[in-house]
């Protein structure tokens, strides 16, 4: 199993998500004048960046490529975008407040129109405030996506950049061109900006939720995978850090333990299309673990290893390998998983299930 690990790339991280933060609120901040602002807004992407990359926890092994980071780089674009959309805020107080002021008026009460672009602007910047965060949040799993956390996968932007590279660039192109028109021609007016925004938001965004699908399968696969075990009699807990330098490295890529009547199954989900590397590599740690678990009181003398894989494919050299290495490798595609979860508290229905899916679960390895 490969150890060599990619340090994250710290600065160039914090240094997109600037970039985007920037991209994103310009067109608000152009609109209330008030540029004087972006160095902060940046300051404030590029800090929460920072932080989430120092704790990451990765075991990547491949630097993400120029590809990889315009593609993540503009999935943040469409975040920070959402600032900008406080404008429609803007709109609905302005529009209200001026009937409101219509209808005062009827009742002889006069009051200065001013009042709307106040309350418009009050409200637009709340919205504002509390969007600049939610995209704050939200591009803090961008470092955790670049540098996954299975060795020898790439980023879930790598195959998007090569299977859409022209629409990808094409995207770019579109929201710069919108910046820079807004900027050039002094479009002041909210519909202008809201426009802008609106491509920089609606060309980022599906990018954005293509980064977030592999993730979303995952964490499904994992609640599946519980409930599956946990039907089958199997008790579930985490495999901790042991401070050994010669074991922690390996168990970094582990979900979890399950044990049953002195049976013990290292499992790992992954929902990517990954090769055989992969399994040879929980096998490998499987023998590690093995090794150094063994000698202790409470240790496992015997870890079967069991891989999960969620999606629709699954590599050829995956299956040759279980056959050749007498692996467990269960394959449960997404319609199964929903199918699953949807069968939480079927107990009868979950072992059935488990049965089919995955029938490691089901059998006696002592």
């Amino acid at each position: 199993m490969k150890t060599d690990k990619i340090k994250p790339n710290v600065t160039l991280l914090a240094l997109l998500a600037g970039v985007a933060a920037v991209v994103g609120a310009t067109p608000y901040l152009f609109f209330i004048d008030a540029l004087w602002i972006l160095p902060l807004v940046a300051i404030g992407a590029a800090g929460m960046l920072w932080v989430k990359t120092r704790k990451l926890r990765s075991n990547a092994t491949s630097e993400p490529s120029p590809g990889e980071w315009i593609t993540a780089a503009w999935s943040l674009v469409a975040y920070a975008a959402m600032i900008s959309f406080s404008l429609i805020y803007y709109a609905i107080a302005y529009w209200a407040t001026r009937l409101v002021i219509f209808l005062m008026g009827l009742l002889n009460v006069q009051l200065d129109l001013s009042w709307a672009d106040t309350i418009g602007l009050a409200v637009s910047g709340f919205f504002a405030i509390t969007l600049y965060a939610v995209s704050l949040i939200t591009a803090s799993e961008l470092p955790r996506r670049l540098y996954p956390r299975l060795a020898g996968i790439r980023s879930p932007y790598y195959a998007l950049w090569l299977t859409n590279r022209n629409w990808i660039l094409l995207a770019v192109l579109a929201g710069i061109f919108a910046l820079l028109l807004m900027i050039g021609l002094d479009l002041h007016q909210w519909y202008w900006i809201f426009a802008c925004s609106a491509v920089l938001f609606y060309t980022g965004f599906p990018i954005a939720q293509s980064g977030e699908e592999r993730e979303k399968r995952r964490k499904q696969g994992l609640k599946a995978t519980r409930l599956l075990l946990d039907a089958c009699g199997w008790s579930m807990s985490q495999l901790e850090a042991s401070g050994d330098p010669e074991v922690d490295p390996f168990t970094d890529e582990i979900d979890f333990i399950a044990r049953r009547n002195g049976d013990s199954l290292l499992i790992e989900v992954v929902a990517a299309e990954v090769d055989w590397k992969v399994a040879s590599g929980l096998q490998t740690t499987a023998h590690i673990l093995e090794d150094k678990l063994g000698t202790q009181p409470s240790g496992p003398t015997h870890l079967r290893p069991l891989l999960i894989l969620v999606g629709d494919k699954i590599d050829d050299s995956v299956s040759r390998f279980a056959d050749i290495e007498e692996f467990d490798v269960a394959h449960v595609p997404e319609a199964l998983i929903k199918k699953v979860l949807n069968a939480k508290g079927d107990t009868t229905g979950l072992e059935s299930l488990a049965q089919e899916l995955i029938p490691a679960v089901g059998a006696s390895h002592a």
